[in-house]
């Protein structure tokens, strides 16, 4: 254990030691020598220094090297390390060119609307996935007065570019509903104090609804449309965490269940019955997927009674969207036109019928 991180243990060690001994040397005054509980824990020669002469030695070319060398130097040379490790991440993670295409094209025909709250751009950018319309001349008080559109807040994975999602958003929308994929950028990591708690979903509902009163696709307000929540991988460990809090009824999973301690409790307490839950995985998931067929029963007794679980055969954790698949996940068997059309079929076919 402590091989491995013996650098670090030094770096630590090293700049603590200097860190005190910057203190020491600037509470210090000139005139004076060091003080009697100082000279205790110091070498026989430091005692004997004044401390105009500590202060020479401590920020001598031969100190501050020192505490480069065996201190800065590893921190930085770590960092570095981290931010080219990240850097490759997010471009395993960008979504492949059949994914810009659609959304390209979806924003040229006005199906897509990417959508940026004026005071934080980044943390509430979201993308907005409209339904086609029945007639183009309808008017707005005549065009949903049957029943409430079904909405979708969709979480993307970690690291994941979430315009890699645009293929699955315009099969739901083409569905009739309404998507909102939100944009993790730029750090791509769907989580609190990042863009993605109660407050900022809450947020991007109302400038999502905001721009569906304007463009006429609902009458007013948000009792046009019953949102639900969702997510892949992370997102959907997110969505779970805010499902409750958000108060949604209706709560979309997928490819996540493995970690357990992500789970929240509430979807095992008494009131578990209020969010209906649809969890779809896959069976060649290499980084989700469940180690036996144990596993799989004990996630599933996890979730409410009333909860839809499907396993798409043969399908892995990026075939729930379109970007590479990476090192850490299985070569899927299916095409990943196959495994869109399974898990998009089976969420529209929930967020309108329940089931």
């Amino acid at each position: 254990f402590f091989s491995n991180r013996l650098p670090i243990i030094k770096c630590l060690t090293v700049l603590s030691t200097f860190a005190t001994l910057v203190l020491l040397a600037l509470t210090s005054s000139t005139p004076t020598t060091l003080p009697s509980h100082v000279r205790v824990n110091m070498s026989s020669v430091t005692t004997l220094l004044n401390a105009a002469q500590f202060r020479t030695i401590l920020f001598s070319p031969l100190s501050l090297g020192l505490v480069w060398e065996h201190g800065a130097s590893i921190i930085i040379r770590d960092m570095r390390q981290s931010l080219k490790l990240f850097q490759t991440w997010r471009e395993e993670m960008n979504a492949l060119p059949m994914a810009q295409k659609c959304w390209d094209d979806g924003v040229q025909s006005g199906r897509i609307i990417a959508v940026h709250d004026n005071n934080n751009a980044h943390e509430r950018a979201f993308d907005l996935y409209l339904p086609k319309r029945k007639r183009r001349h309808q008017h707005r008080t005549n065009y949903s007065q049957k029943k409430k559109k079904q909405g979708l807040i969709f979480l993307p994975g970690l690291m994941v570019d979430h315009h890699a999602y645009a293929n699955c958003a315009k099969r739901l929308a083409n569905r009739g509903i309404i998507v909102v994929v939100v944009s993790a950028e730029p750090l791509r990591l769907p989580a609190k104090f990042l863009g993605c708690d109660a407050a900022d979903v809450r947020q991007i509902q109302k400038c999502a609804e905001a721009t569906l009163l304007r463009d006429c696709y609902i009458n007013g307000g948000g009792d046009d449309v019953e949102w639900s929540l969702g997510g892949h991988s992370f997102g959907a460990y997110r969505a779970m965490a805010l499902a409750k809090e958000l108060n949604v009824r209706k709560l979309i999973i997928w490819a996540a269940g493995k970690l357990e301690e992500f789970v929240p409790n509430y979807l095992r307490s008494d009131d578990a019955h209020e969010i209906r839950v649809l969890a779809i995985q896959a069976d060649r998931d290499g980084i989700c997927s469940f180690s036996s067929e144990m596993e799989y029963a004990k996630f599933k007794r996890s979730m409410p009674s009333d909860a839809v679980h499907y396993m798409v055969k043969g399908g892995n954790h990026a075939g729930f969207a379109s970007y590479p698949t990476n090192s850490f996940d299985i070569e899927s068997r299916i095409s990943r036109n196959v495994q869109h059309r399974l898990v998009c079929g089976w969420t529209a076919k929930f967020l309108v019928n329940g089931a």
